[in-house]
């Protein structure tokens, strides 16, 4: 009978184990592990925000260490990726800009330049999932539409920083403008802020959330 308990409990285990190295950013920032910053609200089927890329000169790399950072709009807890946004990474110590975004199994990914506004909308349907991001200052966009039964839906909807990453790379003040959920402009009353704490050192906050919009700040 000991032996029959301590087989379950290893069994029980390892299937933890792999949950948890098979987790996504969006599932462990929506778990309890503080790796996600800015602002999250219950939702249905659609959120939109417009980024702006912080200033090329604001950003820098503490070491030659691979490490990164996503500011992004992103529909968690569904069956399928839906996100996009401002991807920030540091590769041989030198910062990369770039958005990128999924949609099921699509994805894609552009450059992008300091100063441009990046408009960012996903949705997700009992049909199909769908991400568009368009740089509206180089006229550059992408989209991705997958087409697949979706069960469960999304319920929540992360505007922020989100990074599995020990550290993160440096980067200047990040606004977030026209913020949606569901198409209703975002209200501090049914938000709710979260600080990044994963990184080290410890740093990426929301300021107050007015009229659909705030700024990321990375201290």
């Amino acid at each position: 009978m000991k032996r029959q308990i301590m087989c379950r409990v290893v069994a029980a285990a390892v299937v933890v184990s792999a949950m948890g190295l098979l987790a996504s950013p969006a599932a462990w920032a929506t778990s309890g592990i503080h790796n996600f910053g800015g602002y999250s609200a219950a939702v249905t089927a659609s959120a939109s925000a417009d980024i702006t890329v912080p200033a090329t000169g604001s950003l820098s790399c503490s070491s030659a260490q691979g490490v990164t950072v996503d500011l992004w709009v992103a529909l968690t807890r569904g069956e399928y990726a839906s996100n996009a946004g401002l991807n920030v990474q540091c590769i041989h110590g030198t910062p990369i800009l770039f958005v990128s975004g999924a949609a099921g199994t699509l994805s894609f990914r552009f450059p992008v330049s300091g100063g441009d506004v990046i408009s960012i909308s996903v949705t997700e349907s009992g049909a199909a999932t769908t991400v568009t991001a368009d740089d509206t200052t180089s006229t550059v966009s992408d989209s991705a539409n997958f087409v697949g039964a979706t069960t469960p839906l999304p319920s929540i909807v992360q505007f922020g920083a989100v990074s599995t990453s020990k550290a993160i790379p440096h980067f200047g003040p990040v606004t977030y403008s026209s913020v949606t959920a569901d198409g209703t402009v975002l209200d501090s009353s049914v938000a709710t802020s979260r600080r990044l704490t994963r990184s080290h050192p410890p740093g990426v906050g929301p300021g107050p959330l007015v009229s659909g919009s705030f700024t990321l700040t990375k201290t």
